[in-house]
C-alpha cells in the first residue's frame, strides 16, 4: 500500500505542477474585471472550477470566470434558466465584454463560442502581461460557482483527498475517458471521488446544498497548498479502495453518485432507470437529443434539475469504464509500474 501511495503522489508531482499563491489568477482577474466594468457596469466577476475546488492552480490549465449581476448574486441559491432566451442574453453579455476586452487589449485573441449549451468567451492561450493564464468566461450562471464551492467544502474537510482527485483526473485523460462530449468531465470525476470518500470511507460529512450560496462567495478563492500525505500506506489504501468501490461495491443498476442529500439515493428515487432510458429513446428526435441520455452511470448534478452528469456513458462506455478501472487498480493508474 505504501508503494502504491508513494507512486501515485510522485506521479502527480511529475505531471501536475501546482501554485497555491494564485498570483496569475489575480492578475488575469484584475485585467478582465476592468473590461467587465466598462462593458456591463455593476456586475461582478467570479472565479470557479478547479482553482476554487482545490485551492491551487495547475500549470497548463485555464481559469473559469462568470459574470453575474447584483440580482443574481443576491438570489445566490436560485436556479439558472436554461431557455433559449436565457442563452441569447448570456451571449449578448459576453459579446459586450468581448468588445471591451478587444478595445483595451488590441492584440488579444479571444473567441465567442455561442453554439453550445452554455455560451462562452474563450481565450485559449495565455497572453501576458495582462492575461498570464488562459481563461473562459460565461455569464448569468450561478451553478458553476455553487458547485465549485460545494466541492471545496468537501475537500477542505479532508485535503489529502485532492491527491486522489488529481491522480484520477490525470488517469481519466490518459485513458481518454475525460471529455465533455464523449464520456465524463473532470467535474464528474471530482464528484466520483467525493462520493467515495463520503459514502465508502466516511471521511467527509454531508454538506447541505444551501451552503453553496453565491451571495456569500468571494470573487476569488484563497490558496491551499498541496502537502504530501503523512501516511503513504493509508493513502495507498485510499487509492486502491476507490477502484475497488466502483468495481465491486457500487451497484450501477441501483445506486446514484450524489452530493445532494445525506442518505444514499437510488436510480428509482430519481426515475433514472433502464425503463426511463428506453422511453427517452423512443421519444427522441434529432433536435431534442433525448436519445443521447443514458442511465448506466448515474451522477446527479447538485444544482441542475434532473441532470445526469454521466448521461453520455452508454452501456458500451460503461464496460470501457469498468475495464479501465480494473487496469487502473492493477497498475496504480500506470504510475506503480513506472516507479519500479
Amino acid at each position: 500500500a505504501a508503494a502504491l501511495g508513494t507512486a501515485v503522489v510522485d506521479g502527480v508531482l511529475r505531471t501536475a505542477k501546482t501554485d497555491a499563491t494564485l498570483k496569475p489568477l489575480g492578475a488575469t482577474h484584475q485585467a478582465l474585471k476592468k473590461c467587465v466594468d466598462k462593458a456591463v457596469p455593476g456586475r461582478r466577476l467570479f472565479a470557479f472550477g478547479s482553482i476554487v475546488v482545490y485551492g491551487f492552480m495547475e500549470a497548463g490549465s485555464d481559469v473559469d470566470f462568470v459574470v453575474l449581476d447584483p440580482k443574481q448574486i443576491a438570489n445566490g441559491k436560485g436556479l439558472d434558466s436554461a431557455t433559449m432566451q436565457a442563452r441569447q442574453l448570456q451571449a449578448h453579455t459576453l459579446s459586450q465584454v468581448a468588445r471591451a476586452t478587444r478595445a483595451a487589449h488590441r492584440a488579444i485573441r479571444i473567441e465567442e463560442v455561442k453554439r453550445t449549451r452554455v455560451p462562452v468567451l474563450r481565450c485559449s492561450k495565455a497572453q501576458p502581461p495582462a492575461f498570464p493564464v488562459p481563461f473562459d468566461v460565461t455569464a448569468d450562471r450561478r451553478n458553476g460557482v455553487r458547485n465549485s464551492w460545494l466541492l471545496r467544502a468537501y475537500f477542505d474537510q479532508y485535503p489529502q483527498a485532492r491527491w486522489l482527485a488529481l491522480a484520477v483526473k490525470r488517469w481519466s485523460k490518459d485513458t481518454q475517458m475525460n471529455g465533455s462530449m464523449g464520456f465524463l468531465t473532470s467535474y464528474a470525476f471530482n464528484i466520483l471521488v467525493v462520493h467515495y470518500y463520503r459514502h465508502a470511507l466516511g471521511r467527509m460529512q454531508h454538506v447541505p446544498l444551501e451552503h453553496a450560496d453565491v451571495a456569500k462567495a468571494p470573487d476569488l478563492p484563497t490558496g491551499r497548498p498541496l502537502t504530501r500525505p503523512a501516511d503513504m500506506a493509508a493513502f495507498g489504501d485510499e487509492v486502491a479502495g476507490f477502484f475497488d468501490y466502483y468495481l465491486s461495491d457500487f451497484r450501477y443498476d441501483e445506486d446514484v453518485v450524489t452530493l445532494s442529500r445525506p442518505e444514499k439515493t437510488t436510480t428509482a428515487d430519481l426515475g433514472w432507470t433502464r425503463e426511463a432510458e428506453d422511453a427517452l429513446k423512443m421519444k427522441a428526435s434529432d433536435d431534442e437529443g433525448l436519445g443521447k441520455v443514458s442511465y448506466r452511470l448515474c451522477i446527479e448534478d447538485p444544482f441542475e434539475v434532473n441532470l445526469n452528469v454521466g448521461r453520455n456513458v452508454s452501456a458500451f462506455k460503461l464496460d470501457v469504464f469498468k475495464q479501465n478501472l480494473a487496469q487502473g487498480r492493477a497498475s496504480g493508474m500506470g504510475w506503480l509500474q513506472k516507479s519500479l
